[in-house]
């Protein structure tokens, strides 16, 4: 299910977007670059991984419960994608690269966790954007909070 607030909303219905080939290929250049290090560790969290830390190392929990309530906020603070980091582009671009990548993070992430459920989100701020993404947990909240137009920032969800 994908939701959205009101700025994402209106960007998304001034903006043109647009999926042609150069939008395409900067998305699959980083996807090949960054999906590749997400990992499933101790069948408990997925997360970037671009080091081998958590699989050489595994989950630290006493940290993890000393920084972060949970592992939701703990996933949700380590899977951020920053695409300015990796593609300078105007912003109707950078949120067609953004719709892109949501969409091709979610095939990956139902593929190779076919047993888990994730949400995404996607945040676009001027000319940043960061995806996110964690396992939704039944014991657990949501790395946002419901009401997404309580955020400065032009958000997307989504769950599935």
């Amino acid at each position: 299910m994908i939701k959205m607030n009101h700025l994402m909303f209106n960007i998304l219905m001034e903006s043109k977007i647009s999926f042609k080939h150069n939008v395409i290929a900067k998305v699959d250049e980083f996807v090949n670059i960054v999906f590749p290090t997400i990992q499933l560790i101790e069948d408990n969290a997925v997360l970037l991984d671009s080091d081998s830390t958590f699989r050489n190392n595994g989950l630290k929990y006493d940290f993890i419960y000393s920084k972060y309530t949970d592992l939701t906020g703990y996933e949700g603070t380590l899977n951020n994608m920053r695409l300015s980091d990796y593609i300078i582009l105007d912003e109707v671009s950078l949120v067609s690269i953004t719709l892109k990548l949501v969409e091709k993070l979610q095939k990956f992430l139902q593929t190779k966790f076919p047993d888990k459920k994730f949400s995404i989100s996607a945040k676009i701020d001027g000319d940043e954007t960061e995806v996110r993404f964690h396992v939704v947990r039944e014991s657990e909240p949501g790395w946002l909070l419901e009401d997404l137009d309580g955020y400065m920032e032009a958000l997307l969800v989504n769950n599935f």
